[in-house]
């Protein structure tokens, strides 16, 4: 019962053909693998904020890089949805193909899930449990999706009925239906999950460590006894990324917000209410916290 990638977001190098291409260039390179019929009955090309910002079609939506990406180097930024994953089969051989053809690429979200085929009365008893127990369920009549932690966080899991959301492509014969379970990553350094990404040993060892740690919160058993497959594995270590990188973002931050800073690092009572507020959810916030635990006002104008 393996896993597959249902949603991925990549950051893009400049193409190997050299060219400053267009955002529907790029997305003409990504629907390439499409089969025709898909792409007949998708709508026409959406094109947002002019030709070179954002285009979207096909599952397939592709951005111009901006800011510090693109001082790094980062040309586009491409989302490939799980419909578009879908009609290429899942063949991930396909996705490597083409950002192959670019110098260069980085994953910055990676959505791995697994169906499985239940009867419908197993699925209501498990997301009536859930609600009646506190968790955050969403949706009505028997087109429910259970979530697990934040979307802010490092790992985001929901549990859903694939078949209600989407009875075209995921039917169930009667009295059974379809039921997802999904995480989504991100935030994390490249070198410890997304640069295997496209490793199916990998990716299925660490999603099956998602399912157990999301179990423990399952009083019905029901992730357990659908998604965990009883194999041994290794623990895998996944390290949260650190939000910038404090030598190159300490200027722009002390430009960016000097004033503000000054003021929390010269009174005490903002910076109780500064740390009340949620700060590990805000990136901005992020930063301006690690120049207050890095300099002290006697020698911030020295930065």
């Amino acid at each position: 019962m393996m896993i597959f990638i249902d949603y991925l977001t990549v950051s893009l190098a400049e193409h190997n053909s050299k060219l400053d291409l267009m955002t529907l260039d790029v997305l003409g390179i990504f629907a390439q693998p499409l089969p025709t019929q898909y792409k007949n009955t998708c709508r026409e090309v959406m094109i947002a904020n002019g030709p070179s910002n954002k285009t979207s079609q096909y599952g397939i939506t592709v951005f111009k890089q901006y800011g510090s990406g693109l001082d790094n180097g980062w040309k586009y930024v491409v989302h490939l949805s799980g419909d578009y994953f879908h009609a290429i089969e899942r063949d991930v051989t396909k996705i490597i193909h083409i950002l192959s053809q670019f110098e260069s690429y980085r994953i910055a979200r990676l959505d791995l899930a697994r169906d499985v085929c239940i009867l419908l009365e197993e699925w209501q008893n498990y997301y009536i449990n859930a609600f009646n127990s506190g968790k955050n369920v969403v949706g009505i009549d028997d087109a429910r999706t259970v979530y697990y932690g934040k979307r802010t966080s490092q790992f985001f899991t929901r549990v859903y009925n694939k078949t209600a959301q989407d009875p075209i492509y995921y039917p169930a014969h009667n009295g059974y239906i379809i039921v997802r379970f999904e995480i989504e990553i991100k935030r994390i350094r490249g070198e410890q999950v997304f640069e295997h990404a496209f490793n199916l040993e990998y990716t299925n060892k660490l999603f099956l460590q998602r399912v157990r740690t999301t179990a423990k919160a399952d009083e019905t058993k029901f992730i357990t006894n659908y998604f965990d497959n009883d194999d041994e594995i290794i623990k895998i270590k996944t390290v949260k990324r650190v939000v910038g990188n404090l030598e190159n973002t300490v200027m722009y931050v002390l430009d960016a917000y000097r004033d503000y800073i000054i003021a929390l690092l010269n009174n005490e009572a903002m910076q109780e209410n500064f740390m009340k507020d949620d700060v590990h959810n805000n990136t901005k916030a992020m930063k301006i916290l690690s120049v207050l635990n890095s300099v002290q006002p006697n020698n911030l104008t020295s930065l």
